[in-house]
């Protein structure tokens, strides 16, 4: 009876130790396709929740939203929630989010392959405000953008990233 639960353990503890190996290779190449995916300059986030300063988690499935990478240029047209330290001239942001387009500016890209996470950060600004913007992009294309904001308080969106398809 011993000698058959041991026989089953081992087998048990063989059987996990190439699950992991199969799941690290997976994320390996998951992590690889990101990594690919982000160095190509040419991908979009697009948001399904949004988390402010003093306010719980928002969903946004039914708000349009979209980050935009072209090389080094970006164009934002995300939704804001939370606090606003001065206001706005008219014709600006007429929805109240986070709008810019642009180069972007003291952009850098890290690849983390052990945690397999790559952390993009760079500087924009538009007529009103400057936005500093982190994004964190995991090997399963979840991804979470920080926003500090010059005017407004700080707001963390989760979503996903792909790539772009050409138009035809």
């Amino acid at each position: 009876m011993r000698i058959g639960v041991l026989l089953l353990s081992l087998l048990m503890l063989s059987c996990g130790s190439q699950l992991n190996s199969v799941q690290k290779a997976e994320k390996d190449v998951q992590f690889n396709e990101i990594n690919e995916l982000v160095s190509s300059g040419n991908f979009d986030f697009s948001a399904y929740r949004a988390t402010a300063t003093k306010l719980g988690p928002v969903e946004l499935t039914t708000n349009p939203n979209f980050l935009k990478f072209k090389n080094d240029s970006v164009t934002a047209d995300l939704p804001f929630f939370g606090e606003r330290y001065t206001g706005t001239g008219y014709g600006s942001g007429a929805n109240g989010g986070i709008e810019f387009s642009g180069k972007a500016e003291n952009l850098t890209i890290e690849s983390d392959d052990h945690k397999k996470k790559i952390e993009i950060n760079f500087s924009i600004s538009n007529k009103q405000e400057r936005f500093d913007v982190v994004v964190h992009v995991f090997s399963n294309h979840t991804t979470t953008v920080d926003v500090n904001s010059s005017q407004r308080s700080y707001i963390s969106y989760r979503g996903v990233i792909k790539e772009v398809t050409p138009k035809s």
